[in-house]
């Protein structure tokens, strides 16, 4: 028999090799806290992990949206309510002028409603991360301003304030994909909110401010002046329309709420459903560190005692042998 050293020596190293390389593995694992950092650890359980870690992501991704998405839709709730208020101060406005023993005259009422108007436009363009909550797809409009606009025109017999009020979005709805196949909408189309085309409420509004503050020929009222009987009657017309505009906006206050219920409980169902994720993916690929621990010790020791080992075979010779 024949020993050399040469395959003393590379059985002695490749032991070692591979022991260092198990400690190392170990530390990294405890580093860490993952059993399993490659495929060639476990290829079921990598692929596993892999996939668990690619629906998480994804849940993650989708509860973003839903949080983007509920704020938009409490927005859109807060301002159809303020809406709704201001319409009702409005209609109170009206009923004040048709009293002849009230104190405020329509001339000053018209000042009160001209200044509930301005509200109206305002939440009418209000805006969300650069979308418009009433603006259908549109976002971008040349002048900045937002998709309704106040014209100041010439007056007209018809029209003797000569104000006007434009839409200048559309009335597409916005929708999301949330998921395959499920496509949510996500904001109140104009004429869902204020009428036919988008500015009946604005036309109504206009038309009671105009009866408020000027005669029938087109003058302005006197602050002392009182209706008379036939524009009493044009007011009281009035009324009925605008409590009609203030049902709608209602009913979209209603679908705004809804929508935020279901999408609460669907932000919830998915939260729970990424817990569970967290916890098959960690079970999948966390470590054991009380066990990869031990492994490690032993894995240590047994290096210990081959480095001595080999110190001594590897100082053998041929006679040592026989």
């Amino acid at each position: 028999m024949r020993v050399s050293w040469e395959q003393r020596f590379q059985t002695a190293e490749s032991g070692i090799q591979r022991l260092q390389q198990r400690i190392v593995q170990a530390q990294q694992r405890l580093a860490i806290g993952k059993r399993i950092t490659s495929p060639a650890d476990d290829p079921i359980a990598y692929s596993r992990a892999c996939r668990l870690q690619e629906l998480r992501e994804q849940t993650e991704r989708r509860l973003s949206l839903l949080e983007a998405m509920s704020q938009e839709s409490q927005l859109l709730q807060a301002h159809t309510e303020a809406l709704s208020t201001t319409l009702q101060e409005i209609q109170r406005l009206l009923t004040q002028a048709l009293d002849p023993k009230g104190l405020d005259k329509p001339a000053l009422l018209a000042q009160q409603l001209r200044q509930r108007f301005d509200d109206v436009l305002v939440l009418a363009n209000a805006h969300i991360n650069g979308r418009y909550l009433f603006g259908g797809m549109k976002t971008h409009f040349p002048d900045g301003g937002g998709p309704f606009l106040l014209h100041q025109g010439l007056a007209t017999p018809g029209n003797p304030s000569g104000l006007s009020v434009e839409f200048r979005g559309n009335l597409a709805e916005r929708q999301l994909e949330l998921f395959p196949g499920q496509v949510e909408v996500l904001a109140l189309r104009a004429d869902e909110v204020f009428g036919a085309g988008g500015t009946e409420l604005f036309t109504v509004l206009i038309a009671a401010y105009n009866l408020l503050a000027y005669r029938a020929d087109g003058s302005s009222r006197s602050p002392e002046e009182s209706l008379s009987a036939a524009e009493q009657a044009q007011v009281e017309a009035l009324l009925p329309q605008l409590a009609t505009l203030q049902a709608r906006i209602d009913r979209a206050t209603a679908q705004a709420a809804s929508r935020q219920e279901r999408w609460g409980l669907l932000r919830q169902l998915l939260q729970e459903y990424a817990t569970q994720l967290r916890a098959f993916q960690s079970t999948t690929e966390d470590a054991d560190i009380v066990q990869l621990s031990l492994e490690l010790q032993q894995a240590q020791v047994v290096l210990q005692a081959l480095l001595q080992t080999s110190t001594r075979f590897l100082q053998l010779s041929f006679f040592d042998f026989l």
